[in-house]
């Protein structure tokens, strides 16, 4: 069809408005794209600053966990900070750590923590900083450690349930029932679960029964979750050892405070400041114990009652409401008082740090615990705590896992022992709430289940973790169900609060968790 004039002219107007329009745009474009391209060079750079400054975080964790792990203080001299540098491609980083004012040796505290501030630059200008707290961990951590198994001992997985952190220093072999993997229970392992040595198998594991692999060692993953709840990739061999205290003398130095004098004499000694009569560590015990009991009292005080022979000490903490003592005089709350076995007693400023350290056997621990509390013995000289009956907690209903971490107990001693007057029945179980570490570096400390051959078959329900440097047979189980048939049975309830709020001193690994971690200006002297 031919145009006409005036159509060839609006066609030509149309023409022209657009061509003016895309100029225009085009325009806009070329304004926006330098803000663009500079906007996309100040987040590249933005980001390699903060890989910069976040590498420099975790060259000093490295740092930190490498001194540790072989026995060295983390800041070499003792000193109170360090600095380390690195580069991280054309950036340069600067880490300053500086102790806690606890930390060790500067402090009393067993678990060192540190704040490091890593500050990121390029070309001599500072572009990123960041601000980090670690807090060395604790094997409070774990719901199951053992240092050494024997290789006849086998993890029955229809008889146990481990379901938080699991780690040996040796290897483990499991026991598969015929019809395990066409049962629906709960997986045996819910956490992440390590070891340091290996069997010769596909995973490192031994396994009694139908491997969760085919015949060329692929991984089946429905038989795995039906093992491990991460499946295949939650099992890892070849870890790096995690070590046991040699000895327990960092737990004597806490109890006894700032005394210079280490007790002696038999009996039940404070901690005191050494300028005043007010408190400055916790407890220490001289000589055997026949019982100890841990309680409540009336005003929601808590008691320890320690009986020695024919001499009975009782301490009462006053931690929540005051009381008045035998003369009739005012107890105000935040003070300690000692009954002692003549009749006589002491009132003392300040409460005690939680820790009650034994030179001798413990016998007969039991009673229920209010507060953070560690009742440990000297290991070096190869002392154990044996239970006398539960060991329960304030804060929770006995039977129901804790929620919170204020009423924690740690046990630390060679040897754990379950006598034959205590777990005797399946059900009703005897139940311990606490983190129990058993042994040390290079032993055979481990819990011990008394006559555990001869015995009728009992159960312990354990709400906390288990560490132990070497596991020893409890138990015989039916091979077919996992039933017991004579022995003491372990069910295992972790408790992750003790992670983040381990028990008073309970012993340390060479492992840092980062607690905050946050980003600020950078600002250079």
């Amino acid at each position: 069809m031919k145009l006409t004039g005036s159509r060839r002219g609006t066609a030509l107007i149309l023409a022209i408005f657009f061509l003016v329009i895309l100029n225009f745009l085009a325009m806009a474009l070329l304004e926006l794209l330098p803000l663009e391209m500079r906007a996309a060079g100040r987040n590249r750079l933005e980001t390699a600053a903060f890989l910069a400054a976040d590498s420099g975080v975790l060259h000093a964790l490295a740092f930190i966990e490498d001194r540790v792990s072989r026995g060295e203080t983390p800041l070499p001299g003792d000193a109170a900070s360090h600095v380390l540098s690195g580069e991280t491609g054309n950036w340069n980083w600067e880490v300053t750590l500086q102790a806690d004012p606890e930390t060790p040796p500067r402090g009393t505290g067993t678990v060192r923590v540190y704040e490091i501030h890593s500050l990121a630059s390029l070309d001599g200008i500072a572009y990123r900083a960041v601000r980090a707290l670690a807090r060395q961990e604790t094997f409070a951590r774990y719901a199951w450690f053992e240092d050494q198994r024997r290789d006849d001992l086998v993890i029955t997985t229809t008889a146990w349930h481990f379901d938080g952190p699991f780690h040996s220093n040796s290897r483990i072999r499991l026991q598969i029932p015929n019809d395990f993997y066409s049962r629906d229970p709960s997986p045996t392992f819910e956490g992440e679960v390590t070891t340091v040595e290996a069997y010769d198998t596909p995973d490192g594991v031994a396994y009694m029964g139908t491997p969760p692999y085919d015949a060329q060692g692929n991984p089946l993953p429905e038989r795995y979750l039906k093992i491990f709840r991460g499946g295949r990739e939650s099992v890892r061999t070849g870890a790096r050892r995690i070590e046991l205290p040699s000895d327990s003398g960092a737990l004597a130095q806490a109890a006894k405070g700032q005394s210079p004098i280490t007790p002696s004499t038999p009996g039940v000694h404070l901690g005191q400041d050494a300028s005043s009569e007010g408190l400055a560590g916790g407890l220490t015990v001289v000589g055997d114990v026949d019982s100890m009991v841990l309680a409540v009292e009336e005003e929601g005080n808590r008691s320890v009652t320690i009986k020695q022979g024919s001499s009975t000490t009782k301490v009462v903490e006053v931690t929540d409401q005051a009381i008045t003592d035998p003369d009739g005089n005012p107890v105000p709350r935040g003070s300690t008082i000692v009954y002692k076995p003549d009749g006589t007693f002491t009132v003392h400023s300040g409460l005690t740090n939680g820790l009650i350290y034994g030179t001798g056997n413990i016998r007969g621990l039991q009673g229920v615990n209010k507060g953070k509390r560690t009742v440990a013995v000297d290991m070096a000289s190869r002392k154990e705590i044996s239970l006398g009956g539960p060991l329960t907690r304030a804060d929770t209903p006995v039977g129901q896992a804790p929620q919170g971490g204020r009423d924690s107990l740690g046990l630390v001693a060679y040897n754990v022992r379950v006598p034959t007057s205590v777990a005797r029945t399946l059900n009703p179980p005897t139940d311990v709430y606490a983190a129990i570490l058993a042994g040390t570096k290079n032993s055979e400390g481990g819990l011990y289940i008394d006559s555990w051959q001869t015995r009728t078959p009992g159960r312990i329900r354990l709400y906390g973790g288990l560490m132990m440097a070497y596991k020893p047979a409890w138990a015989n189980l039916s091979v077919f169900d996992g039933v017991p048939l004579n022995g003491v049975t372990m069910e295992s309830v972790y408790d992750p609060n003790l992670a983040s709020s381990p028990p008073p001193f309970f012993p340390t690994i060479g492992k840092f968790r980062v607690l905050r971690y946050q980003e600020e200006a950078p600002s250079v002297d």
